[in-house]
């Protein structure tokens, strides 16, 4: 009888096999994540007891998506890390068999993907799908095709028998100015053609091509599909675009495109937000469901109340926070008061009342009862832009000289639990003294891990010096005993004193990075060394050099005005 074939494994049971042989000196691997962890392991490594200076690599709950029920990868898993990038470069190797492990840098996650077998010219079968993801991934507009990538991705639009498919290789196409005439009219004779019906989503790179190109055909497409051809619209600017936006809503009722006609609105007219915003706005007085998709579309409160959600994407809309409007205020002093608020939640609203100075007693108040219960709990914040929220309550208690400020003390002081140790300086700055500074000093050039030790001394030292917290940061540039990779992304984070930056490091996908960095560079009363590494910060970020990356997805305007300003 012939022995049983072992079934291969999946991709998911390949990276647990692999990751469970991971071992050097000084590195470590976490355990995979369960459902619940979607932040950053420290506080996992804290349980299990690794010795200090431990380095260490993990995934996040999150990445769990790139992989089917079934097992298989379908997108590259990011494999986070912790300590020396080096050892763990080394450590993590080039992946198992079948499989490889890319390095992102000193300041970005690995990644565990497929290994894909290609031909001489770098290019994947058509029909290896992790092959093509790869292929399509990393041609970016800003990157000229070779031949042969501009023949492979001719001959994909020959028999296009797959809209969705055929539509990935139009835009890439179309990014690159490689659509003819000739391709725009064939593919559209095929859409028309076509045997069955095609979703629109199947063909809006096509039409997006057919309107750049002014093809004659383009508009009576859009004309077609009015209800959906709003997003496409927004993609190519134009005045006829944003009338018929316009009309799709103020007609046709159609409330979904309220986010592109303000986008719209924003690219030809008003570059600023709340003035597009308070343009619209005028012209829905006396329709109420418009007006409230209008304030969803413009107000972070509104359009993102979940404080459950992952960090990610709360860090995605806080640039949208350095003023908070009266409704901001409210909302988040209401969210404070709601019993119901998690850890998180609290975290976000007292980090956001408190740097605008509008955090009361009331809102102290509101949390007398619950601080320990939901404050007072291990909660990492290294990979967000808010503080712990043990830090910020202290801090409020401090400056509004609250009653709950001794018991807050007394609670610091206590032996247990050991996590808060590292957060304690933190709590310094509500009370910015000399001796404070000095304390503070000694810690963040000591060569411990930072948690925000440098941003804390940077703005203590700019309130006691009364001097902006960019200048102090700029003076520490090349001083003995500060990190280069913790100054620089202190350097950004304290641009604004009234909302700091708490994230780990600088994050190139964000808005709210991106623009601190050119406020930087275009700072004249900074000095040169200070301004370069802002442009150089700036020069990474993805909005340059791949802008669906950016989040939250800039207009065709701030892509053209970013570029403008790269080029000086």
């Amino acid at each position: 009888m012939a022995a049983k074939r072992k079934p291969t494994p999946t991709d998911r049971q390949a990276l647990l096999d692999w990751w469970t042989t991971l071992a050097a000196p000084g590195f470590t691997t976490l355990p995979p994540p369960g459902i619940a962890r979607q932040t950053p392991a420290e506080a996992e490594a804290e349980t299990h007891d690794l010795p200090p200076g431990t380095s260490y690599a993990y995934w996040l709950a999150p990445g769990n998506t790139a992989f089917t029920r079934a097992g298989t990868l379908t997108d590259p898993l990011p494999l986070h890390w912790h300590g020396d990038h080096t050892l763990i470069r080394a450590a993590l190797g080039p992946g198992p068999a079948g499989y490889a492990v890319t390095d992102g840098g000193p300041h970005a996650p690995f990644t565990f993907d497929l290994l894909t077998p290609h031909d001489a010219d770098g290019l994947p079968h058509p029909d290896d799908r992790a092959g093509v993801r790869q292929l399509l991934a990393r041609l970016h507009p800003d990157t000229p095709l070779t031949a042969p990538e501009h023949a492979w991705l001719h001959d994909r639009l020959r028999d296009p028998s797959a809209p969705t498919t055929a539509n990935v290789y139009i835009g890439v196409l179309d990014d690159h100015g490689h659509l003819t005439r000739d391709d725009l009219d064939r593919l559209l004779a095929t859409w028309r053609a076509h045997p069955a019906p095609i979703p629109w989503y199947g063909w809006q790179n096509l039409v997006r091509a057919l309107l750049r190109a002014d093809h004659p055909q383009a508009w009576d497409l859009v004309e077609q599909h009015r209800q959906n051809a709003a997003r496409v619209l927004t993609t190519v600017p134009s005045q006829r675009g944003l009338d018929l936006v316009r009309s799709t809503v103020l007609d046709d009722g159609n409330l979904r495109a309220i986010p592109a006609w303000l986008r719209l609105r924003q690219a030809l007219h008003e570059p600023d937000e709340t003035d597009a915003a308070a343009a619209i706005a005028t012209e829905l007085q006396g329709h109420d469901q418009a007006l409230h998709a209008l304030d969803r579309a413009t107000n972070p409160a509104e359009a993102h109340p979940d404080l459950t959600a992952y960090e990610g994407t709360i860090g995605d809309i806080w640039h949208r926070y350095r003023t908070l409007t009266p409704t901001d205020t409210t909302w988040l002093k209401a969210r404070i008061a709601d019993p119901t608020t998690t850890r998180q939640g609290l975290a976000v609203c007292l980090e956001l009342l408190y740097a605008h100075g509008q955090a009361t007693t009331t809102d102290l108040d509101a949390l007398t009862t619950r601080w320990k219960t939901e404050l007072a709990k291990n909660y990492r914040t290294t990979y967000t832009e808010w503080r712990h929220p043990i830090v910020t309550l202290t801090c409020l208690a401090h400056t509004l000289d609250h009653p709950l400020t001794a018991e807050l003390d007394k609670w610091w002081t206590r032996p247990t639990p050991k996590w808060k140790d590292d957060l304690l300086p933190l709590t310094w700055l509500a009370t910015p003294t000399e001796d404070a500074a000095t304390r503070l000093w000694t810690h963040a050039t000591s060569g411990a891990h930072d948690t925000g030790h440098l941003l804390t001394w940077v703005l203590l030292r700019a309130h006691l010096d009364d001097t902006p917290p960019r200048h102090i940061a700029a003076g520490l540039i090349g001083h003995p005993g500060v990190r280069d990779y913790v100054l620089k992304r202190v350097l950004i984070a304290a641009t604004d004193p009234a909302q700091p930056l708490w994230h780990y490091d600088v994050d190139p996908r964000s808005w709210s990075w991106w623009r601190r960095a050119v406020e930087l560079a275009d700072d004249p009363e900074l000095p040169e060394p200070a301004r370069a590494l802002a442009r150089k910060i700036a020069a990474d970020h993805y909005l340059l050099r791949d802008p669906d990356q950016v989040t939250p997805t800039p207009t065709p305007a701030e892509i053209v005005a970013a570029a403008t300003w790269a080029k000086g």
